[in-house]
Formats: structure tokens, sequence, C-alpha cells
């Protein structure tokens, strides 16, 4: 009786409120996830069973198999608990600065209480903190790419239960997208920009693709593959995602005092060392990845930093500061 109730209590949760919706399928997938597996048929009765409980629970075509099931429009929330202002305070910033980091559906399950944490702040001192917490980027910042908001969905879902993935994807400068079946390992949001970590057919490389380069995406039934070792943490700090040059490098780089400090305020890498020098000019050390993005940061210093080493880095630097010396000429 307790696992049945367990069961229902799940399902019901599960639901979204209209007009979105999800299929029996859909909930029997993320049953498996929590470690409930019900046969089909007890499935489709335990639904039908919520139908006709005057919950607000609604089939929205019957004539549509597998059955897709929401919240109708009038159904009133349900498990929707109190919020004090403490945990709608943390309600608010998810939804504010992490929605991006959360799977659609989980943050379509979770607008019932995001509205209980807006209505909580009203008139709330602890709102203030809303007005007082700002996150800004550190360069330039760039307005995100367009991203079609089913990509988006089936990217999510995908990665969530560990499925294939099939895909539209237009590599750049390509003149049309080609079909790729893909196996999400991880997603990444550098900037502006969302990158689905993952391998390519039967290829075992994980590869960055920008969801904006998808055309469509469908999630498929296949399970997907993960490399033996595969650490996303790992593969993120081998300097993958930042456009890897070559391997790790050892890098001496001399700043002006005023870069310098920075440097020592916010070191580089782990086991930097700093020797400010006898001109305040501070020399900074570290083994780093050798990456596009790191040559780029440092020619962002512009004449506030010299590379000592290795060569094969200062002659790229000075090769690109004679360039960009050439454009103004």
């Amino acid at each position: 009786m307790a696992d049945t109730f367990h069961r229902l209590l799940r399902i019901l949760q599960m639901i979204p409120p209209a007009p979105n919706w999800i299929d029996t399928e859909a909930i029997a997938d993320r049953l498996a996830a929590q470690g409930i597996e019900p046969q089909k048929r007890t499935l489709q009765r335990d639904v039908l069973r919520l139908e006709g409980m005057g919950l607000g629970l609604e089939n929205v075509d019957p004539t549509v198999r597998p059955y897709r099931w929401r919240y109708g429009p009038h159904a009133k929330p349900l498990f929707v608990p109190g919020v004090d202002p403490q945990a709608a305070l943390a309600l608010r910033l998810l939804e504010l600065h992490l929605e991006r980091l959360v799977p659609r559906s989980t943050m379509r399950a979770l607008q019932p209480s995001m509205k209980a944490a807006r209505a909580a702040l009203e008139g709330n001192p602890v709102a203030r903190w809303l007005d007082h917490v700002r996150l800004i980027p550190r360069s330039q910042p760039l307005l995100p790419p367009k991203v079609d908001g089913a990509v988006v969905g089936a990217v999510h879902e995908a990665l969530l239960y560990g499925r294939q993935l099939k895909v539209r994807y237009k590599k750049p400068l390509a003149d049309e997208p080609r079909d790729m079946t893909l196996h999400p390992l991880g997603l990444v949001h550098r900037d502006a920009v969302a990158y689905l970590v993952a391998t390519a057919w039967t290829y075992i490389d994980p590869r960055p693709y920008p969801l904006h380069r998808m055309a469509s995406a469908e999630m498929l039934d296949d399970k997907s593959k993960v490399p033996d070792g595969f650490d996303l943490d790992s593969w993120l700090a081998s300097g993958e995602i930042a456009f890897k040059v070559g391997p790790e490098i050892e890098v001496a780089l001399l700043f002006d005092a005023a870069a310098g400090q920075l440097l020592q305020e916010s070191p580089l890498a782990p086991g930097q060392t700093a020797t400010t020098r006898s001109d305040q000019r501070v020399l900074i050390m570290a083994t780093v990845p050798d990456t596009v993005v790191l040559r780029s940061w440092i020619l962002g210093f512009g004449p506030a930093v010299e590379v000592k080493k290795p060569a094969a880095l200062r002659k790229a630097i000075a090769q690109a500061h004679q360039a960009a010396v050439a454009r103004y000429r």
C-alpha cells in the first residue's frame, strides 16, 4: 500500500500544468530514474485512477498514444508547501541566475514552487537581497546566440536520462547542417554559449557542440555510450573546451606591477609562483593547458605582459602583436 501511494505521489509531482504535458512513456522513464519500475499496464492504471480523483488531471488527446497528461487550466497546484522567506529567496535566485543549468522538465515541475516563492517575497525585507546582488562578466559581455527551445529541451532530456541524440548540426563555415548521432556526456556554459559535450557515432573522443548550431534535436530510445574513464571535470581541466592547442606547458609571464598584483590575488593555476623584481614587475610561473583562450587572455594585457617562456608561446604572441601593428599602419 505504501509503495502504491509513493508511486502515485511521484506521478502527480511529474505532471506539469497546461499548456505543457508529459506522456506515459516519459513518466515511466522518470520513475525508473528514481528506482521505481512499475509494469506498463500498472502505470496506465495508475494514471487513469488519478484522472478520476477530481484533481484536475486531464488527457490532452485520448486519440493519441502514448497518452499525454497535464493539469487542466483551472486545476489548483498540488504539493506546494508554504515557502519561508529564506527558501523563497533561494528559489528566486535559482530562477534568475541558474535556470540554464537546470533541466527544462525540472524547471517546469518547479513552476508552482517558483510562483509561491515570488508571493512569499512580496513585502518581505529578505527580498531586498535581490536588489543588491549582481553577476557580471569580467570580459566584454556578448548577447547569447539564439537557440531553438526544442533543441534545449531535447538536449536536457537526453543528458538527464542517458539517451542518444539525433541532431541536425551545422559546422562553422559549412553551407548546410548534417545529421549526426551524439552520445551526450555533459553540458557546459561558457559565457553566453552553451556546449553539449558528446561523442559522435562510434568515435570515442569527446567534443564540444554549441547548441546554437543545432537546427534540430531529437532524443532517441538507445542508451548513450560513455567512454571508459570519462570525467567531465578532468576533461574541462585538460583545456578542451578552451580550444586546446597542445599539451600542458610551463609559462613564465612578466607582468607590470598592477597586472602582477591581480595574478597574485587570483592565481593563474594551482602551484603558481610569483616573484616581484626590483622594477616592481612580477614574474608569474605556472603550469597550464596551451589553449586559444590562454593566448587570447595574454594578448588582452597588451604591453603589460611579456612572455618569457616557452619560446613557442613567446613567438606566437609576438607574431600576433606584429600582425596587429601592421593592421594600423
